[in-house]
């Protein structure tokens, strides 16, 4: 079986175990037996299928705690129908490692999906990422930390390289299915494309031969002058520059220099000097042109370019409307209309209009919604300040829990050796016990098996002495039963020999002759059918007519409800396009009143701030005065040094306290002022409040009213015609007895005559019948 199968198998095992119904022995003899005898599974994977069982069942406080934390850590890269998977995986990996080697566990990673594996392994084989996440604390928990420490995570550590390689390979293998995917993808949505798309084919035109371009001459950017303090032999072409003179065949850079230092060479002194000459500074626009021109030529001749069709016009939707969404749509327009005349009825029975009032209370929300706005960012303020706050007592709780498991490590310790102390004294106490069952173990069975003997040599005789009785009741009773079965048989036989007549005669005109009401023969009962299937069809057609009828007034109805919805439709447009202009012009004004107000505080802080300079610059010059005047007369009177700096202190201690003074004093000013204001608003608040919830208390008790007075008179309306229509029933029903009563049937009256008569006679008969029964 595959590593794959073989995991599927183990997720189902796993799955299918319900520890209420049967133990975990039972549960895996029972699956296996029944995989075993499918021939689907080998003696091999029975054994790996028990172990994994025994181990995630028997280890599960361990891996569940695992699981939570990685599936708490890793909810967004994985899923929860994966638990089993990951349960599985994680118990081969941290406490079966070592018999099962990586190498076999790299089998299991490799065919299962690459990019779970790479998170799963990533947070398993990572020890700092089980420690921060807790799983490491909670594992001290439920085992010894010395095995934790030495056992599951150093396994975990030394493996870690490994798995490592392991992952990278697994990235690899993820990356290049999504590679193979994206390609196949790629290449289906060019087939599409292939299939749908025309390219037009440029036509076969001579192609122009390239144009010979001479190669560029260089010019020569300095020129000789000559020394006019020496004078030298005239020599042709040496002051030739660039055109004036004799020609060079300047072919190449090289060969002018060359010819450059020859003719420099033919002067045995220094009788020239070379003077550069800028003759690129000038800028030219002719090869941009020329360029510009090839472009644009080019563009022209390009024949195979793609030209993408115009976007389409965007389809208008068509809205069709149903009945029930006119009538819904008609429903809520009454709603308005009956809220719109409830609101005109309380005008003009109070006389007031609460249009002002509507606008100072949408205003004053919209106010209290900023005010909700900001206490929403002061939370978040508080709230990233508590997630420091939690982070450091986070770590300060890690620390506290490793000084606890380092306690609980001393603990178990003791425990251990005490644990070991105890363990000698009990077999010190089994070897004493061992010693006095020797001694009795010679004498004691023997009389053990004489009393057994004995007790079965009686129980033996009493069982063998019941079941003779038993036999010879039951050999009784069998007699008896046979007798009783040869008697019924020959009654049976007798019955059966003697004969019996059977003569059953019909006639179609004729009743059963029970003497019941509605007891009618067969052909009277399809007379009647006849009758009664006429009166239906006429029926039918009576209410199919109503039914049409009814359809054609109510498509009258909806159409006229149509109309006015229309009709309330623009209105509603027209005033929801007022009402947001003056919306705009309102949020206008007040970001208006807002900016000026942000200015007039600003001026005055700027004022503020001016003043408060002033002060210090004059405080200042009051100190520098001061202390002038303090040093003239410390050198008149002559005072020391440390008086003069006592007098100092104390002054400025005084100025410092009358500063605090002011400042605390137009502290308490402002919070009395700010608590006033609110204490005001909180007031107005609640009056505003009990107004409005009075006037809706008054509009709750008027619809109450109204809907009473409806319900009243529906019942009353209800009343009367039920009313009506038992009074047209008991007509309709004496009138149809009467009709009833005076239609006259000839063959009914002859059928129901006939049919008295008989249950007459049939009546007459009856006793007689009864005594000879």
């Amino acid at each position: 079986m595959g590593k794959r199968e073989l995991l599927r198998q183990c997720e189902v095992l796993i799955k299918a175990y319900n520890p209420k119904r049967m133990t975990v022995e039972s549960h895996a003899d029972e699956f296996l037996g029944q995989c075993r005898g499918a021939g689907e599974i080998g003696e091999a994977d029975v054994a790996f299928l028990k172990e994994v069982l025994y181990g995630v069942m028997g280890y599960k406080a361990a891996l569940k705690v695992f699981m939570t934390c990685f599936f708490n850590d890793m909810m967004a890269r994985v899923v929860r129908s994966d638990y089993t998977m990951y349960t599985i995986l994680t118990y081969l990996a941290v406490f079966r490692l070592t018999e099962l080697t990586l190498a076999e566990f790299r089998k299991f990673a490799l065919v299962l999906d690459p990019d779970k594996m790479v998170n799963f392994l990533g947070y398993l084989f990572d020890k700092k990422t089980l420690e921060k996440s807790g799983v490491v604390a909670h594992w001290i928990n439920i085992f010894d930390p010395d095995y934790v420490h030495d056992t599951l995570l150093f396994n975990l550590g030394e493996a870690s390289g490994g798995a490592n390689n392991l992952v990278a390979e697994l990235k690899a293998k993820s990356n290049g299915l999504m590679l193979a995917k994206q390609q196949s993808e790629e290449r289906r949505g060019e087939i599409q494309n292939r299939k749908a798309a025309t390219v037009p084919v440029a036509p076969r035109l001579t192609k122009p031969n390239p144009r010979r371009v001479p190669e560029p001459k260089r010019i020569r950017q300095d020129r000789t002058v000559a020394d006019l303090s020496v004078e030298r032999p005239s020599t042709p072409g040496d002051d030739a520059v660039e055109d004036g003179g004799p020609k060079e065949p300047a072919d190449d850079d090289d060969d002018n220099i060359n010819a450059h230092a020859k003719h420099t060479h033919r002067s045995s002194k220094p009788t020239t000097k070379v003077v550069p000459m800028k003759l690129h500074d000038t800028r030219s626009t002719k090869p941009k042109l020329e360029r510009e021109l090839e472009e644009k030529a080019a563009a022209e001749l390009d024949f195979d370019r793609f030209k993408a069709p115009a976007k389409p016009p965007a389809p208008t939707a068509e809205v069709r409307y149903n009945t029930a969404a006119i009538l819904r749509e008609e429903a809520l327009l009454r709603q308005k209309r009956e809220q719109e005349a409830a609101r005109v009825e309380a005008f003009e029975a109070e006389l007031r209009d609460a249009s002002e009032f509507n606008q100072w209370q949408a205003d004053m929300r919209a106010r209290d919604r900023q005010v909700r706005l900001d206490q929403i960012v002061r939370t978040r303020v508080l709230a990233k300040a508590s997630a420091e706050e939690a982070a450091q007592a986070k770590a300060s709780k890690l620390l506290d829990n490793r000084e606890l498991a380092e306690k609980a490590g001393e603990e178990s310790r003791s425990m251990r050796e005490q644990s070991r102390l105890e363990a000698e004294m009990t077999l010190m106490k089994h070897r004493h016990q061992a010693k006095e069952v020797r001694e009795v173990r010679d004498t004691a069975p023997k009389k053990a098996v004489e009393e057994v003997h004995q007790k079965r040599s009686h129980v033996r005789n009493e069982v063998r002495t019941d079941l003779a009785n038993r036999l010879a009741a039951k050999r009784e009773e069998d007699v008896k039963r046979a007798e009783e079965l040869a008697e019924t048989v020959k009654k049976l036989r007798a019955e059966e020999i003697a004969p019996r007549e059977y003569v059953k005669e019909f006639d179609p005109t004729e009743t059963a002759g029970l003497g019941l009401l509605d007891e009618m023969s067969l052909v009277e009962m399809k007379e009647r059918l006849k009758l009664n299937k006429a009166q239906n069809g006429e029926a039918i057609d009576r209410k199919r007519d109503e039914i049409t009828e009814c359809k054609t007034a109510q498509r009258d109805r909806i159409a006229d409800k149509f109309e006015s919805i229309k009709q309330a439709r623009e209105t509603a447009a027209l005033q929801h396009r007022q009402a947001r202009e003056q919306a705009a012009a309102r949020q206008a004004a007040l970001e208006e009143e807002k900016r000026k107000a942000e200015e007039e505080q600003l001026l005055r802080l700027v004022d503020k701030l001016a003043s408060k300079r002033a002060d210090i610059a004059e405080r200042r010059k009051h100190l520098a005065e001061e202390e002038d005047r303090r040093a003239k007369n410390n050198l008149y009177v002559g005072a020391s040094e440390r008086e003069r700096e006592q007098r100092n202190a104390v002054e400025l201690l005084k100025g410092a306290e009358r500063m605090a003074r002011n400042q605390q004093t137009k502290a308490f000013e402002a919070a009395a002022t700010d608590e006033a204001t609110r204490v005001k608003a909180r007031r107005q608040h609640d009056l505003n409040r009990a107004r409005a919830d009075q006037a809706q208390r008054r509009l709750d008790a008027a619809r109450e009213d109204a809907v009473r007075e409806a319900r009243d008179a529906t019942y009353q309306m209800q009343k009367e015609e039920i009313a009506t229509k038992k009074r047209m029933y008991a007509t309709e029903k004496a009138s149809h007895r009467e009709r009833m009563e005076r239609i006259t049937h000839p063959y009914a009256k002859h059928i129901n005559d006939t049919s008295i008569a008989r249950a007459r006679r049939y009546a007459s008969k009856l006793p007689t019948h009864a005594a000879f029964a």
